[in-house]
C-alpha cells in the first residue's frame, strides 16, 4: 500500500446482511514508499455501528462474506490510497 497519511479500515463480514457484526483493522500505510501491510484476523475487533462488542463469536476466517474498505474516524476531506496484491492468508 501507499497512502495519504490517512488512517483506514478494512472491514470483514461473516454475513451479507449490512446489519451484521463488522471485524475492523485499522491502519496507515507509508507516504513516501509502498509498503506491505499485513493484518492478522486474530486482530479484527468486532463492532457494530462503531462500537466494540465484547459477547460475541470470534470472526470466522472460513466464512469470509464480505470485505469492506474505509477511511477511519471521521477524517474528512479527498483521500489516495494505492493498493495492489491482495491476499488472504492464514498463519
Amino acid at each position: 500500500a501507499w497512502g495519504d497519511g490517512k488512517t483506514y479500515k478494512i472491514g470483514l463480514r461473516n454475513s451479507t446482511d449490512r446489519r451484521s457484526v463488522v471485524y475492523q483493522h485499522s491502519f496507515t500505510p507509508n507516504t513516501d514508499r509502498w509498503c506491505r501491510i499485513q493484518l492478522p484476523f486474530s486482530d479484527f475487533i468486532p463492532t457494530w455501528r462503531g462500537k466494540t462488542l465484547t459477547d460475541v463469536e470470534p470472526l470466522d476466517v472460513g466464512h469470509l462474506a464480505s470485505l469492506s474498505l474505509f477511511v477511519s474516524g471521521r477524517q474528512v476531506g479527498e483521500f489516495r490510497l494505492r493498493m495492489q496484491d491482495w491476499g488472504v492468508f492464514r498463519t
